[in-house]
């Protein structure tokens, strides 16, 4: 086997550059995950939805202090006129929720809720995702109204909840 060199080309196809964002973020590599998006520019890889939402994800299941990154990692690919889909929802609204910020995270479950109104072909499965991930930040932050409200409104206009959807109340109960 031949190191590699400067001369040796190595093609990385584009998804590739998401699972090492989400990869590194999750072993709480935050300097690996810079290094890797200062290479996306370097080598003038334009981001897609995809390795946004790697980022997002990332950002949503690591510590609480790095969530908080997830409206700034947002922000940026908003700028880029990047259309979010509900991966990029639910990993903004799981974020929100783990750096305890409960009130902008239901600022934008309903942002999505409006998003699923006026978008077409988005799969109740889905959509669902959202909605379990917001029952259960609202829980992790003890508002437990809020996350039966949500419930309600499940069984009455959908999505249906689903055994995740229960699951997650008997755990916050069994946490009680």
């Amino acid at each position: 086997v031949q190191p590699l060199d400067d001369k040796i080309l190595v093609v990385v196809p584009h998804f590739v550059w998401g699972h090492f964002l989400s990869a590194f973020l999750k072993c709480r590599r935050l300097d690996m995950a810079e290094q890797i998006w200062d290479d996306l520019t370097l080598f003038k890889v334009k981001p897609d939805l995809h390795i946004w939402n790697s980022l997002l994800e990332g950002y949503a299941a690591s510590n609480p202090t790095i969530a908080q990154r997830v409206s700034a990692t947002w922000k940026a690919m908003e700028s880029q006129n990047i259309k979010p889909n509900t991966h990029s929802y639910r990993a903004l609204i799981q974020g929100l929720f783990h750096s305890r910020s409960p009130e902008d995270a239901m600022r934008r479950f309903n942002e999505f809720q409006t998003f699923v109104a006026v978008s077409r072909g988005i799969e109740d499965a889905d959509v669902l995702q959202v909605f379990n991930t917001t029952l259960h930040g609202l829980l992790i932050n003890n508002m437990e109204a809020d996350a039966m409200r949500i419930l309600q409104q499940m069984e009455d206009e959908g999505p249906l909840p689903d055994i995740i959807s229960f699951n997650t109340f008997m755990r916050h109960h069994e946490r009680k």
